[in-house]
């Protein structure tokens, strides 16, 4: 059994280097073992058994990264003799070539003449393979040898260094919207021993490759980053050049993009915004000149974006080198790079103004990750932010800009002093505030109540109730409801939102219809999203639940359009919204609501408005099984209901629209006649109004309600 026993060998020697390092264990008596398992592996290279030789390999890998300035020179040469061929073709590479990246990988016994002079042979195999298309698993186990030998520097690439970069640049070719992150990492590694020659030579399509490239995760950025940061670091002369070089071809991009947009039709469907390329270019930027001012001892300085910044947007170039520029400036702010400017700030404040979206859009996200940083210019931004007078699109920028800054000062860890500042600035203003107050600003409360729930959401729950203004009370309504929207809230924050929500949800019995929508809004938030908050509160919601599934009077008005009055019912919209929690509760904590609440609501819902008639069809539907009883002794208020909708007649004028909303209501009156055919069957006593009601229905002499009674009862 020799791929077990070479296992165990591999797990001996990781056992006696780690105790001999660990308590300095002496091991000389085992090293005679470990040139004697050492012969075998050799002797077992050649071998067919795929497990057998994969065990061999590791083994080899270990036994030269753990012993191999302890065992003979002579034994040392031949098993690197065995990690620079391929005996048995590429098909071997990812076991070879990883067990010599083990082997060498640092930290390694091997002496370092060694590693080197085993380096040429290793790059010729891994040059040919990168460049003949080889499998996924051969071209990663290639770069990471490359990887691997770059620790080695110069001495170990030497002449190789630039046809191995040619050569990495080949598997970058062959995808460059996603290419390998080894294949990356490997450029990187490789770069500082690379002719400026070379690299001025591949700089062009090199750039044009990683242009198009699209990063999605955080593996993918960071090996963006370390690529350039390596070129700054190693080619101060070129920087410059290449800066250039990705904003041409941003502009490219940008250059698309607004022009689909210019031809676009139809104004629905929006052109997006390529933030991800922008996002590419703009940290890659960051990444070139920040290695550039490492490799010079230098301050990190913004001077290269100057150009872009102050640019005016008077063409579609010159918009696209300043969301570059600006994009770039605010990841510069958020890694606490970009040093305090005042003339910077004022250009920032000018680009808010901007006539162009894209423009005002990453000023804002730009200037507020700036006052994130520096949390003394808070104060000045909200305050200009929330002027009266301040002309709109440059209010939303600010406001947008206010956002920012909170977020990017929550998420360098600020305390929570900085915290309670913001959130008392920003509380007095809403409170003082006469009109409905701009959603962004309860985004931005909703940032500090996640980050800070201990503290700010049971305030915000509080303020809900004891508002002095029906604006002001939609406004704390709305910010709870984002909070509820935020799909990662952690568990402490679920715990306050459990305790608070008994406050935060009171405006279901508000005497203002709007607030009661809000709250409903908010109740069905919670019921969808995190139903356990809710299941101890529910007996204390349920009676200002169901008052809100009966029509109230009050809220419905005639109207005149010419010689035609209609009604409209100013409670509708609330209505439905209580239905949908209805119908969530009963989905979710089936085991918790009130039945019979639910069971008359759902009587109530049939002779409703159509909309809300469909939602309680799936009330019945999800319900009906637990509720028979209950729905069976209300069978003649149910059929009463159905006949009410039956009876409803078309005015004699009337537009296709109305038409067929009418069809549409009888199909959905006969619908919950069938979906109460299993109650009515099971019904201890039967229900006289329900059966006569259905067999009227069922009957061929009324052709559009039986129609509908037959396709409803088909079998599938």
């Amino acid at each position: 059994v020799p791929s077990a026993s070479f296992n165990v060998a591999t797990g001996m020697v990781t056992l006696l280097a780690n105790n001999a390092s660990s308590s300095s264990a002496e091991i000389t008596q085992f090293i005679d073992w470990s040139e004697d398992m050492a012969h075998l592996a050799i002797s077992l290279v050649g071998t067919d058994d795929q497990g057998t030789k994969e065990s061999v390999y590791v083994f080899i890998g270990s036994i030269l990264q753990k012993f191999g300035n302890q065992i003979k020179a002579e034994i040392r040469e031949q098993l690197l003799e065995v990690l620079v061929q391929l005996k048995g073709g590429a098909i071997d590479a990812p076991i070879v070539l990883g067990a010599f990246a083990q082997a060498v990988g640092q930290p390694t016994s091997l002496p370092k003449e060694s590693v080197i002079a085993a380096a040429p042979r290793v790059l010729q195999i891994v040059e040919t393979l990168l460049r003949q298309g080889s499998t996924a698993a051969v071209v990663a186990a290639c770069l990471n040898a490359v990887t691997i030998l770059a620790q080695y520097g110069t001495e170990a690439l030497g002449k190789d260094s630039d046809s191995v970069l040619k050569s990495i640049i080949v598997v970058i070719r062959r995808a460059p919207e996603s290419p390998p992150v080894s294949a990356l990492h490997a450029f990187a590694a490789v770069c500082p021993s690379v002719s400026e020659n070379t690299m001025r030579s591949i700089s062009r399509e090199l750039l044009q490759l990683l242009s198009a490239t699209s990063v999605y995760d955080g593996q993918s950025a960071d090996a963006m980053s370390e690529l350039y940061y390596a070129v700054g670091h190693a080619f101060g002369a070129l920087v410059d050049d290449w800066r250039e070089e990705i904003a041409n071809n941003w502009v490219v991009t940008h250059g698309f993009y607004a022009k689909q947009r210019r031809e676009s039709s139809n104004e629905a469907i929006q052109t997006p915004f390529p933030t991800a390329v922008l996002t590419n270019a703009s940290q890659s930027i960051n990444a070139l000149y920040t290695g550039h001012y490492h490799a010079d001892a230098q301050p990190w300085s913004g001077d290269f974006l100057t150009p872009y910044i102050f640019l005016a947007p008077k063409s579609n170039d010159a918009v696209a080198k300043i969301c570059l520029g600006l994009r770039a400036l605010g990841y510069a702010a958020a890694d606490k790079k970009l040093p305090q400017n005042d003339q910077l700030s004022a250009q920032l404040n000018a680009h808010l103004q901007s006539a162009s979206d894209d423009v005002r859009n990453e000023a804002a996200a730009a200037l507020g990750r700036y006052v994130g940083c520096y949390t003394d210019l808070f104060p000045d931004l909200f305050a200009s932010a929330t002027a009266a007078g301040s002309e709109s699109t440059y209010t939303a920028s600010k406001l947008q800009a206010v956002k920012m800054a909170v977020e990017q000062i929550v998420g360098l860890g600020h305390n929570s002093i900085m915290a309670d500042s913001i959130w008392s600035l920003i509380i007095a203003y809403v409170q003082n505030f006469q009109d409905a107050l701009p959603d962004v600003l309860a985004q931005t409360l909703a940032v500090l109540a996640t980050a800070f729930p201990g503290k700010f959401i049971p305030e915000l729950a509080s303020l809900i109730p004891s508002a002095a203004r029906t604006s002001t009370k939609a406004f704390f309504i709305t910010t709870f409801r984002t909070v509820l929207a935020d799909r990662q809230l952690s568990a402490e924050c679920e715990l306050e939102i459990k305790k608070a929500l008994t406050h935060a949800l009171s405006g279901i019995a508000d005497e203002n219809v709007n607030i009661r929508r809000l709250s409903l809004l908010a109740l069905y938030a919670v019921a969808q999203g995190k139903p356990g908050l809710l299941k101890e509160h529910v007996s204390e919601i349920e009676p200002s639940l169901f008052q809100q599934t009966i029509v109230n009077e009050s809220l419905i008005r005639t109207i005149n359009m010419g010689l035609i009055k209609k009604l409209v019912d100013d409670g509708l919209d609330a209505r439905r919204c209580a239905f949908q929690c209805v119908h969530m509760l009963v989905r979710m904590l089936p085991d918790v609501v009130d039945g019979r609440k639910v069971v008359d609501s759902v009587v109530r819902g049939i002779s409703d408005d159509h909309d809300i008639r469909l939602l309680t069809l799936q009330i019945i539907h999800e319900s009906v099984a637990a509720l028979t009883p209950l729905y069976a002794e209300r069978l003649d208020d149910i059929a009463d209901a159905v006949s009410q909708v039956q009876s409803t007649k078309l005015p004699k004028k009337v537009v296709s629209q109305e038409i067929e909303k009418h069809h549409a209501v009888l199909k959905s009156s006969v619908a919950v006649l069938v979906a109460f055919l299993p109650v009515a069957k099971s019904a201890p006593m039967a229900s006289d109004k329900f059966d006569s009601l259905l067999a009227e229905t069922a009957d061929p002499s009324n052709a559009e309600l039986s129609g509908y009674y037959r396709e409803l009862t088909a079998p599938e």
